[in-house]
């Protein structure tokens, strides 16, 4: 398959123009989106401002990139490093590219973004500010890998004014594609250090022309200084910890680093497992450990070791406009389970309210959090999280180590008990005529007395809509039982019905056309599109239930459910969801503020409960598998009450 790459290259050639960037357009807003500069940028193609462009210069050995006007040091250091480690620098800048015909104004290049390589394709249209680069350029010869470099690392940033905000660790990490680590030595400014000069470097014990090489012999001093490359220098240990503050440090996995040679030799090579992930609102974004109610619903990874060692676990933000405060959190599971025992579903509310965390990161805004650990073989649990609950992004996780693996845990979809409980032992809900007059008495006698207000509205509705109920009602045909029992509504009848009996606004909600049409679906077992007043009996029996449950859970305020209390909502009704299908609910039913209505909360309880009866009806063999054609799909999600509905309302209007 022709790459994105080749696709334009042959599209200029055939159009005989070079190729500007519609993604990064040269405008001003590519440059500063929320700053206004104190000069107006002109974007031009190297070969105006060069007769002689090179892409890189591989006869330079020297690094002699300036950071412009732009302030970003921190991209001049992380590209000084990279220019240092020819291996991973063609990783980045692929070599093939160069400024010779045919040219076509595009270059690409390889950076580690949201989890994984990204080529990133621009256009060579530099901002310059009165014919000169205004952003990164190399000072002593015409190679414009630096500014292109930038460019492409400013598009995926948005603007090259974003780059302002950067860091080192961040930096190293696009670049290389490794985890990064700082490592705290001292608090203090190494320039306040006499063995650092302002312009001649570093002057110490060690350095080039220090009287301490005279304690080795030459033999020795000459093996150890030709080492050193340009720039490059010995200091004592004890010198290095007093001057400098940090230790920042890159891991590379045993794929990447096979790319660099000079890291060869190493014996010890790292090895990597990634998950990528998503903190989604009401299904995985619950929160840091200071929400104990949601917590527990943010994704769950389980991480095992073979052996006691060091492992570096890294959690690393795909927000990069809008950054979110992040961080992780540790648990040991060596004491729950035994190896015969493992677990492999998600860890209830319960066990975090009730276990210490191994280890807690720090919880900041930086693309990356990273954290060294030594741990005992075994199980952890890691537990990647936004601070605030509700917050969304996607997200990877990598942890380096010898012998370790990785796994996501996640709930499997069950039914836990019976979240719509019918009358007696049949198979579900009553269904009217097929019921004798007998077995309807025995039936409703079993409901409760709490059901008896809703025969007056139930009768009142039926005198109005029906000539013939009123009629045979009148001449006491019927006993009272057998005409409840006998006489069917549909789902406009329901709707009257419900916003009549239901007491307040709060439940009233329920009463509205689609939950109607979900309950006849549900409670129709004679395709008919309509129920008989036990059907309704039994399903306000159940909505007392569900409203119980309800209720429980929102405590911020009544009525009003937080879309991350869902899924313990519905597990205390009976249902038990994966991560995917709570998703779908989600999706449908949380509204703009993450919340969600009784209504809503009912709604959801039916469609689960007709999907559980639809597969366990068809489940023959018992094995949870069944095999349906699209026509028994249509038909039992209840589709066809749409047509019997409209049927019935045109005979209405012939009538």
């Amino acid at each position: 398959m022709t790459s994105t790459y080749e696709r334009i290259k042959n599209e200029c050639k055939r159009k005989g123009q070079l190729w500007e960037d519609p993604d990064f357009p040269a405008v001003q807003t590519s440059v500063f989106y929320h700053q206004t500069p104190p000069f107006t940028f002109q974007w031009k193609r190297p070969h105006e401002l060069n007769p002689q462009p090179i892409f890189v210069n591989d006869a330079n050995a020297y690094f002699d990139i300036a950071q412009g006007k732009m302030g970003d040091r921190w991209l001049v250091s992380c590209l000084g490093i990279l220019y240092l480690s020819k291996g991973l620098f063609y990783r980045v800048v692929p070599a093939d590219q160069t400024f010779d015909q045919p040219y076509y104004g595009v270059f690409r290049f390889r950076i580690w973004w949201c989890g994984e390589w990204q080529e990133v394709l621009v256009d060579d249209r530099l901002p310059t500010i009165n014919g000169k680069l205004a952003f990164l350029q190399s000072q002593h010869s015409n190679s414009f890998w630096p500014g292109l470099l930038e460019k492409a690392y400013a598009k995926l940033h948005g603007s090259y004014e974003a780059l302002k905000y950067g860091t080192l660790l961040d930096g190293l990490a696009d670049l290389t594609g490794g985890i990064t680590e700082s490592l705290q030595m001292k608090l203090r400014d190494p320039l306040a250090d006499s063995s650092f000069g302002q312009t001649s470097g570093y002057n110490g014990d060690w350095s080039s022309y220090s009287n301490q090489w005279e304690r080795v012999s030459i033999q020795e001093r000459d093996r150890l200084l030709g080492q050193l490359d340009v720039g490059e220098f010995w200091m004592a240990f004890v010198d290095f910890i007093t001057n400098f503050t940090h230790l920042e440090c890159v891991h590379l996995d045993s794929d990447t680093s096979r790319d660099e040679p000079s890291l060869a030799d190493k014996n010890r090579r790292w090895l990597m497992r990634l998950y990528q992930g998503s903190w989604k609102r009401g299904v995985s974004a619950g929160g840091c450990r200071n929400n104990p109610d949601t917590f527990h619903i943010n994704p769950q990874l389980q991480l095992s070791l073979n052996e006691r060692e060091d492992v570096i676990i890294s959690l690393n933000q795909h927000s990069v406009m809008e950054p979110k405060v992040i961080g992780f959190t540790l648990y040991s599971l060596n004491n729950l389970q035994s190896q015969a025992n493992k677990i492999t579903e998600c860890l209830p509310k319960t066990f975090f309210k009730k276990h210490k965390s191994l280890l807690n990161s720090q919880y900041t805004n930086s693309r990356q959090i990273s954290q060294r650990c030594s741990l005992e073989a075994g199980r952890y649990l890691v537990m990647a999280t936004t601070f605030e609950p509700a917050e969304e992004s996607a997200f990877s996780v990598r942890v380096l180590g010898g012998s370790i693996r990785l796994a996501l845990l996640e709930t499997q979809t069950m039914l836990l008990l019976d979240p719509f409980q019918t009358i007696g032992t049949g198979s579900g809900s009553l269904s009217g005529s097929s019921y004798k007059l007998n077995q309807a008495n025995d039936e409703i006698s079993s409901v409760t007395s709490g059901t008896a207000q809703y025969e007056p509205v139930f009768f009142n509705l039926l005198m109005i809509t029906s000539k013939t109920f009123r009629h045979f009602f009148l001449e006491k045909k019927y006993l009272n039982n057998a005409i409840f029992t006998f006489r069917t509504i549909n789902c406009f009848d329901l709707q009257e019905l419900l916003e009549a009996c239901l007491p307040n606004d709060y439940i009233r909600s329920c009463a509205n056309l689609d939950v109607c049409r979900q309950i006849i679906c549900l409670m129709d077992k004679q395709n008919r599109s309509r129920i008989t007043f036990n059907d309704f009996k039994l399903f306000m029996i159940n909505l007392k239930t569900w409203q119980g449950v309800f209720k429980m859970h929102t405590k911020e305020k009544t009525g009003i459910l937080r879309a991350e209390r869902f899924r313990d909502a519905l597990c205390d009704v009976g249902f038990q969801l994966s991560t995917d299908i709570l998703s779908i609910l989600i999706l449908k039913y949380m509204r703009r503020d993450g919340t969600m209505r009784l209504a809503d909360f009912v709604s959801a309880i039916l469609h689960l409960t007709m999907a559980f009866e639809l597969f366990k009806t068809k489940d023959i063999n018992q094995d949870n598998q069944i095999k349906m054609g699209l026509n028994e799909v249509m038909d039992q999600v209840g589709v066809d009450l749409l047509s019997e509905t409209f049927d019935e309302m045109l005979s209405k209007k012939r009538h």
